[in-house]
């Protein structure tokens, strides 16, 4: 029942509504919620971005994806996403690596550096690559 109001309140609602689905305590209703928030496009960059403390690896996860896929224009996210280099769950720190390549530039190279040192060989691989990319467009 609690899912299938939030489906119906994250397909009609305001950002307002929608933003308030992400304090529900339960997580169906917060996966909803992280569906239907990028239909407001670049006014959901807060949301998102408050999105990446959710102790849910699987929201941080697609949170970061989101703010990656907005490109510079989620640049505000950035410590934020860097904050979520630190979360437990491997798959929100690949896509906060991800993300913050996408969506920090040269301001992220701190960060990715630093996650080159991750405990997961999988994150360290992503860091590695995105800050190859990032020192080779910094270069030109």
């Amino acid at each position: 029942m609690r899912r299938s109001a939030a489906q119906t309140l994250g397909s009609i609602g305001s950002l307002e509504d929608v933003s308030a689905m992400f304090a529900s305590s339960d997580e169906s209703v917060r996966k909803e919620a992280l569906r239907h928030v990028t239909r407001f496009g670049p006014d959901a960059i807060p949301v998102l971005t408050s999105a990446l403390e959710d102790p849910s690896g699987e929201i941080v996860s697609g949170a970061a994806q989101a703010l990656g896929q907005m490109g510079k224009r989620a640049q505000s996210a950035v410590p934020a996403l860097t904050k979520a280099l630190n979360h437990p769950d491997v798959g929100a720190r690949t896509q906060a690596v991800a993300a913050l390549e996408l969506v920090g530039g040269e301001d992220a190279i701190p960060a990715l550096r630093e996650a080159i040192d991750d405990p997961d060989p999988m994150v360290r691989s992503w860091a590695r690559g995105a800050l190859g990319r990032l020192e080779r467009k910094a270069s030109q």
